[in-house]
C-alpha cells in the first residue's frame, strides 16, 4: 500500500491559518468527516482530542501524526496540514508543528496503523522531504509527493 491510497487531494490543506492544536484538530476532523460517512465531526474531533490527553503525538522536528480510531469504521482515511504560522504542540524538542498528517483507521486496525505512523514518522524525518512538502504550491504536489511513500 502507499500513502496516496488513503489520502485525497480534497483532504490536504496548505498554509491553514490556525492559532492552536484545537484549531488545527477541528480542521482535521471536519475533513475527515467528509470521507468517513457514519461518523461526525464532532465526533471525530473527540476521539482526537482524546488521544492527545495521552499524550502528544507531535513527533519533533515540527511534526505531528494526530491518530485516531473510530467504532464502524472500515477505511483507513489520512488528512494533511501544513500551517501558515507554526503553533505549540508540546512536541518533545519543544519546538511549534507545522505539518500535521492525521490519520484515522478502523477499531480494530492495529498492525496497518502501527505501518502507517512508522513510514510517516520515516518520511518527516527525512529534512529534504520536510522541505519539499513545505515548498508545495498546492495539493496536487503534496498528494505526489505522499505517493511516493510506500507501508
Amino acid at each position: 500500500m502507499n500513502l496516496s491510497q488513503i489520502l485525497d487531494t480534497k483532504a490536504i490543506h496548505l498554509h491553514a491559518s490556525v492559532a492552536s492544536k484545537k484549531a488545527a484538530l477541528e480542521i482535521i476532523s471536519e475533513t475527515a468527516c467528509q470521507f468517513l460517512n457514519n461518523h461526525t465531526t464532532y465526533e471525530i474531533f473527540d476521539k482526537f482530542f482524546a488521544r492527545e490527553r495521552l499524550g502528544s503525538t507531535a513527533i519533533g522536528h515540527g511534526i505531528a501524526l494526530p491518530h485516531a480510531r473510530l467504532e464502524n469504521n472500515h477505511n483507513t482515511t489520512g488528512v494533511f496540514l501544513s500551517l501558515k504560522e507554526p503553533i505549540e504542540y508540546d512536541a518533545p524538542d519543544n519546538q511549534p508543528v507545522h505539518l500535521l498528517f492525521a490519520l484515522i483507521v478502523p477499531q480494530n486496525s492495529t498492525q496497518e496503523h502501527l505501518n502507517i505512523l512508522a513510514a510517516l514518522a520515516k518520511t518527516f524525518r527525512d529534512d529534504t522531504m520536510r522541505d519539499t512538502i513545505l515548498a508545495a504550491e498546492n495539493s496536487q504536489q503534496v498528494y505526489d509527493l505522499f505517493s511516493q511513500i510506500t507501508v
